[in-house]
């Protein structure tokens, strides 16, 4: 078995979680903003 890694980062990986999901609510626990999060809140 192959194990496959990515070459996208946290945040280009976030970002199309969101677009792809694009979940109504999100609950997000911490201090810092991701810039994945504001785009796509806006």
């Amino acid at each position: 078995m192959t194990v496959g890694y990515s070459t996208r980062t946290p945040q280009q990986a976030l970002a199309a979680l969101l677009d792809r999901y694009a979940p109504e609510r999100l609950l997000l626990i911490g201090a810092q903003a991701f810039p994945a999060l504001q785009a796509f809140q806006d």
